[in-house]
């Protein structure tokens, strides 16, 4: 799990938060990584979710505790996720491999609300930082679109989850993804947007660091990574 964390000089963003606590033995390590980068939570002052689940949202808050990690954060997220998740029946049928996920990501939901901002795809959240459409995943899923000095980058989140078989065959439909089709679309637009404009990509469930480019390879596309530079 590669959470990104942005600092605008004005802002320090926190691009999804993790699954935080879990029995999971590789996850949960997100607040020990920002302390050994010198970050206290309570810097982070804004956290942009790109979908609700566990492994991106649970993160952001200690829900048996009833508090919030980053104190002083507030919060973005597609108005479509936050909707879908408060109200999943509202669409109609939950998927059977999502309904244990409903209570907890309620749970986090009604810690979080008060400072929760809904937003529209496309829209800057902050000078540099904008959120694109890539529904599929789950119905609202946002990437972010990242530009800085002439420079862009984009956090694909989960609309790209495999090294080998997102860019090579990104017709096929895995099934953690709720509306298959539509998935199918948005991967095709991204990696056609990040091969086309040769951005600096991020994947979310990627190997570490999860940073490279996107290449086209006969009709499909290949994952190029891009070796760590420890001195960013």
């Amino acid at each position: 799990m590669n959470v990104v964390l942005v600092n605008t000089g004005d802002h320090r963003v926190l691009i999804d938060a993790g699954r935080g606590g879990s029995p999971l033995p590789t996850t949960g390590h997100l607040a020990a990584n920002l302390q050994a980068a010198g970050i206290d939570p309570t810097a982070i002052d804004l956290v942009v979710l790109t979908h609700a689940h566990p492994d991106h949202l649970w993160g952001a808050v200690d829900t048996k505790a009833g508090t919030m990690r980053f104190p002083n954060a507030r919060y973005v997220i597609s108005d479509v996720e936050w909707e879908y998740w408060s109200d999943p029946e509202r669409r109609g049928s939950v998927p059977e491999r999502w309904r244990g996920m409903v209570p907890g990501t309620q749970s986090a939901f009604k810690l979080i609300a008060d400072r929760t901002t809904r937003i529209k795809s496309g829209t800057e959240i902050v000078p540099g930082i904008a959120t694109m459409e890539t529904y599929g995943h789950t119905p609202g899923h946002t990437s972010i679109q990242l530009a800085s000095n002439g420079e862009q980058a984009l956090v694909a989140a989960d609309a790209i989850t495999n090294q080998l078989i997102s860019f090579a065959h990104p017709e096929w439909k895995p099934g953690y993804d709720g509306e298959m089709d539509q998935a199918v679309l948005s991967r095709r637009r991204l990696l056609d947007q990040a091969a086309t404009d040769r951005v600096l990509f991020l994947g979310y469930h990627l190997p570490f660091p999860g940073v490279g480019n996107v290449a086209r390879d006969g009709a499909a596309y290949r994952w190029v990574p891009e070796h760590w530079r420890w001195d960013l």
